[in-house]
């Protein structure tokens, strides 16, 4: 028996459907990564200005 032609339309549409909501998942982890990268530098830098503004290390 062979298999409808709107399985092929509907498992297209699921397949789309997975990716975005995969997508969707992975975007607040790849930002949070961003963001676990880029607060060493801030902490650094912060506490330069911290020396500079007080002269104590």
């Amino acid at each position: 028996m062979d298999a409808p032609i709107g399985r092929y339309v509907l498992k297209a549409a699921v397949d789309r459907q997975v990716e975005a909501l995969r997508e969707a998942i992975l975007a607040p982890q790849e930002a949070s990564a961003a963001l676990k990268a880029t607060l060493p530098n801030i902490t650094d830098r912060y506490s330069d200005l911290d020396v500079e503004l007080t002269g104590e290390e």
